[in-house]
């Protein structure tokens, strides 16, 4: 967790470039041009690698009109320079496939982040951004940032987080639901201290939008013998309560992060999951 790969890295740097693209919602065989120019052609295969590469970064699927839009966008980028949006295109291609062969979802989790990171500070202040930023603002709303670790920190990674602590209490409490009013405090105060918390602590909370979203999936196939033995692995005390002023909520919250989720995933996958993130999350890819 305290690390990054070679490989993230060089994926940070290839992915600083404003032209991505999407599918739109008919299916089309990948080598459907959309468009030539310069004796160049612009296929539908291209699209699917922007559509895959956007969506992960996201953990979302986007709308039929949210792909329309970074359709024309990429068609009016490609007629002005085909070449330069083919290559830089492919070596964003290049180096998601290595992403894609990670299996470890923290891993994957930090990959994004680092991504997200990258690409904040990469379009800050630039005057009318690709609609990648709109869509970032939209669905990863930043909340606080480490650039020095490459961590972005999102709403959607602190709701992330809550709304883990209520799986796992729903596993001993199942009337256990969702307080928006607390779940807003937890956003707010995560986003306000994230400068003071431990490298760990930090690189956990930024995984858990991805991370979150992978064991819903997981827990939402169990079994009630296999929700039970769940609980029993799990955290029994890991319970969202409101805040009692800022130290005792943060002696909470740390004492929630202190806690091995890996070992709620590891329980996971050996009750038949095989651990395969990319199977589950490629939004029928």
């Amino acid at each position: 967790m305290n690390t990054f790969s070679k490989t993230c890295s060089i994926l940070c740097l290839a992915l600083l470039f404003p032209v991505l693209t999407w599918s739109q919602t008919r299916v089309l065989p990948p080598g459907y041009v959309h468009a030539y120019s310069q004796g160049l052609a612009y296929t539908e295969a291209h699209f699917q690698q922007g559509l895959h590469f956007v969506e992960f970064l996201l953990n979302t699927r986007l709308s039929a009109s949210e792909r329309q839009a970074g359709l024309q966008e990429a068609l009016q980028s490609f007629r002005h320079d085909p070449q330069g949006t083919l290559a830089e295109l492919n070596q964003v291609d290049q180096q998601m496939q290595q992403v894609y062969m990670l299996t470890d979802v923290p891993t994957i989790g930090l990959v994004r982040s680092a991504l997200l990171a990258q690409l904040y500070t990469a379009f800050q202040g630039t005057p009318n951004p690709p609609i990648l930023v709109t869509l970032m603002e939209k669905y990863t709303p930043l909340l606080a940032l480490d650039l020095q670790n490459n961590l972005a920190l999102t709403r959607q990674d602190a709701e992330g987080f809550y709304d883990f602590l209520i799986l796992v209490g729903k596993l001993n409490n199942p009337s256990l639901t969702v307080n928006p009013q607390e779940r807003e405090q937890v956003v707010q105060w995560l986003g306000n201290s994230f400068a003071t918390l431990s490298l760990e602590e930090k690189q956990w909370l930024c995984i858990m939008g991805v991370f979150n979203a992978y064991v819903q999936e997981l827990v939402a196939e169990l079994g009630p013998s296999q929700k039970q033995q769940l609980a029993q692995a799990a955290y029994p005390q890991a319970t969202p309560s409101p805040p009692q002023g800022d130290g005792e909520y943060y002696k909470w919250i740390s004492e929630m992060m202190a806690q091995n989720h890996l070992s709620m995933l590891n329980v996971l996958e050996n009750m038949g999951d095989d651990g395969g993130y990319w199977e589950r999350r490629k939004f029928d890819w």
